[in-house]
C-alpha cells in the first residue's frame, strides 16, 4: 500500500504572486530541474473560474468574505497552501483520469474542512516525476474573520494526517497514513528517509521561490526608488536653472523613511506646480505672439489711415480755399451794378456760342479734309489701272 503525502504551510498576501508563478507555470525557467515544460499543458486546475492569478484569487475571496472593519495587517496569513500527493508507486499503473479523481477526492476532504468557497486554487502538476496537487485556501472563519490560528490549528493539521487517508480509503484509494514522525512503523526506514527528503526538498524549493520573489520585489522597489531619486535630482536642477537658485555645496543627509516619503511628495507637488507654471508660461508666450502680430497689423492700418487722413486734409484745405474764393465772389457780386452783370452774362453766352460755333467749323473742316483725302486716293488708283 502506498502512503499519503500531505503538508501545509501559511503565507502572507505578499508571497502569493511568487507562489502563483510556480503553481501556474508562468515562467519556463525553474529552479526545480524535475519540471518538464513540454508536459505543463497536461496540468489540471480543479477550481472553476480560476484565471491563473493566485494573488488576485486570494484578494477577491478576502474582499468577499471578510466582514471585520479593522484593516488586515500586511504580514497576516492570507492563504494556506497544502501539497497533496502519494508515494510514487501509487501512480505507476494509474491513468491520468484515475489520478485526477484521487486529487478531486483530496480537494473534497478540504472543502468539508474549510468550506468550498474558501478554496481558491487546486492545481494538479503532471509535469514533474510524481503527480501532486497545490491547494490554496483562505483561512476565513464562519463569522467572516481572517484567522489562520483558528482555521489551520494543530487539530486541523492532525486531522489532515489522520482523517484524510481514511477518507481516501473510503473513496477506494489504496493509500495509508503518511509520515507524521520518525516512529511510524508501517513505513520502512528507507521510505521514510526518501519521503522526508522529498518534503524537505519541496520546502526548500518553496523557500527559494519565496526568496527569489522577495529579491525581485526588493530589486523592483530599489529601481523605483532610484528612478524617483533621479527624477527628484532632475527636478531640483530644473528649479535651480529656472529660478536661478544656486547651491554651492551638496550636503548628504540621512533621514527617516517617512520623512523621505514626505519629501518625495513635496517634490512631486513642486514638480506638478512647476509643470503647470511652464505650461502657463507657454500659453502666455503663444498669446503674446498673437497679440504682437495683431499689434503689427493694427500699426500698419494706422499708418495707412494716417496717409488717407492726410490726403483728406489736403482736399479739405483745397475745398476750403475754393469756398473762400466763392465767398469773395459772392461778396463782390453784391457791389456789381445790374447792367454790368447783364453785360457780363451776355458776353459769357456769346463766348460760349463762339466756342460752340468754332467747334462745329472745325468738325466740318475735318470732314471736308477727310473727303478730299478720299478723292485723292481714288484718283491715284484710277491712274494706275489706266497705265496698266
Amino acid at each position: 500500500m502506498a502512503f499519503l503525502v500531505a503538508h501545509a504551510e501559511k503565507f502572507s498576501i505578499g508571497a502569493c504572486a511568487g507562489l502563483g508563478i510556480h503553481v501556474d507555470r508562468k515562467s519556463e525557467e525553474h529552479s526545480n530541474k524535475n519540471i518538464d515544460n513540454t508536459l505543463s499543458s497536461e496540468n489540471v486546475q480543479l477550481v472553476e473560474n480560476y484565471n491563473n492569478n493566485l494573488y488576485g484569487a486570494v484578494k477577491d475571496r478576502i474582499r468577499e468574505g471578510y466582514t471585520e472593519k479593522k484593516a488586515i495587517r500586511k504580514d497576516a496569513v492570507a492563504t494556506v497552501g497544502v501539497v497533496c500527493s502519494a508515494s510514487s508507486e501509487f501512480f505507476e499503473n494509474k491513468s491520468k483520469a484515475e489520478s485526477v479523481q484521487y486529487f478531486k477526492d483530496c480537494k473534497e476532504f478540504f472543502e468539508n474542512k474549510v468550506g468550498k468557497e474558501n478554496i481558491v486554487c487546486a492545481k494538479i502538476h503532471f509535469d514533474e516525476k510524481t503527480p501532486h496537487m497545490h491547494l490554496y485556501f483562505v483561512p476565513l472563519t464562519s463569522d467572516g474573520r481572517l484567522s489562520a490560528k483558528e482555521v489551520c490549528n494543530r487539530e486541523f493539521l492532525r486531522d489532515m494526517q489522520r482523517e484524510l487517508p481514511l477518507y481516501l480509503q473510503e473513496k477506494g484509494h489504496d493509500v495509508e497514513r503518511g509520515l507524521e514522525d520518525s516512529t511510524n512503523e508501517h513505513i520502512s526506514k528507507k521510505k521514510y528517509e526518501i519521503n522526508l527528503q522529498r518534503a524537505e526538498i519541496d520546502k526548500q524549493i518553496q523557500k527559494i521561490l519565496d526568496e527569489e520573489k522577495k529579491l525581485k520585489e526588493k530589486k523592483e522597489k530599489l529601481t523605483l526608488e532610484e528612478e524617483k531619486l533621479y527624477n527628484l535630482e532632475q527636478l531640483m536642477e530644473n528649479v535651480q536653472e529656472r529660478k536661478s537658485l544656486l547651491y554651492k555645496d551638496k550636503i548628504t543627509v540621512s533621514m527617516d523613511k517617512e520623512i523621505y516619503k514626505s519629501f518625495l511628495n513635496y517634490a512631486r507637488e513642486g514638480y506638478e506646480y512647476l509643470k503647470h507654471a511652464v505650461n502657463t508660461e507657454k500659453k502666455f508666450e503663444s498669446y503674446e505672439k498673437v497679440m504682437i502680430e495683431r499689434k503689427n497689423e493694427l500699426e500698419k492700418k494706422c499708418v495707412f489711415l494716417e496717409k488717407e487722413n492726410e490726403k483728406l486734409k489736403n482736399k479739405k484745405s483745397e475745398l476750403e480755399k475754393k469756398l473762400e474764393k466763392f465767398d469773395e465772389l459772392e461778396k463782390l457780386e453784391k457791389w456789381i451794378p445790374g447792367e454790368l452783370k447783364e453785360k457780363f452774362k451776355q458776353e459769357q453766352e456769346e463766348e460760349k456760342a463762339k466756342k460752340l460755333n468754332k467747334g462745329r467749323i472745325i468738325k466740318t473742316w475735318k470732314e471736308k479734309e477727310e473727303e478730299i483725302k478720299g478723292w485723292k486716293t481714288r484718283g491715284r488708283g484710277s491712274r494706275k489701272r489706266g497705265v496698266g
